[in-house]
């Protein structure tokens, strides 16, 4: 479990493609990120959240970092599912993504509850910026909206919600047809600095995790 507070940003340094033979289709990727997270969070079969997404430290690879600065290089595998529902398949060596080590029992809860449980994906489609706040505002892809229909009871203003792993509050949401297609947060500048929401551009997609309270409301409700 995590809370959506970012840790450290990490750089993809290398994606492996692999396959169960050269017949079949990939698999699995083994994506090795350079990172200077805590030894008490980046070890061996820790859990860690890489733009949203719980993967889980496969291996560890010492790494030189740059300019002396000490850090540290793990690998993580991503399944299919996970590539087909996330932002993982868009992942290139150079890239950056959030990071955040899971929680321990007594850690500060700064942010919400996550679960690194990636529900889908959004475009940002508006970008603005406002005195010291950035506006972003995302678009919920079509097919999604009519695969899951709750989407539309858990995306409420005020409410939380993680983009990319980053635990934000929805400042608006605007629906169409009775469901939500858009929602918009505030990025202050100090998000923007030290996670890689400020680095998205127009047109780009984000990974969303809806908040597990709502889900749980809306599952009760609905039965």
């Amino acid at each position: 479990m995590f809370s959506g507070i970012i840790s450290n940003i990490g750089q993809i340094v290398a994606i492996d493609k692999l396959s169960a033979s050269a017949d079949e289709l990939i698999t699995d990727w083994r994506v090795t990120i350079e990172s200077s997270l805590a030894a008490s969070k980046c070890k061996l079969g820790a859990s860690i959240a890489c733009n949203g997404v719980c993967l889980t430290v496969a291996e560890l690879v010492e790494g030189a970092g740059q300019e002396g600065v000490a850090q540290e290089r793990f690998i993580v595998q991503a399944a299919r599912t996970t590539r087909e529902r996330t932002t993982v398949a868009s992942w290139h060596e150079g890239g950056r993504i959030n990071l955040e080590g899971s929680l321990s029992l007594g850690d500060s809860l700064d942010g919400h509850l996550v679960m690194g449980h990636v529900d889908g994906r959004v475009r940002l489609a508006e970008r603005e910026q406002r005195e010291n706040e950035l506006s972003l505002t995302f678009e919920l892809d079509a097919e999604a909206r009519q695969a899951d229909e709750d989407w539309a009871n858990m995306l409420v203003a005020r409410g939380s919600v993680a983009i990319d792993g980053v635990s934000l509050t929805v400042a608006s949401c605007k629906r169409a047809s009775h469901k939500v297609s858009s929602f918009t947060v505030g990025i202050v500048p100090y998000t923007a600095k030290h996670t890689t929401l400020g680095e998205l551009r127009l047109g780009d997609w984000a990974n969303i995790e809806l908040d597990m309270l709502a889900r749980y409301v809306a599952a009760r409700t609905s039965v």
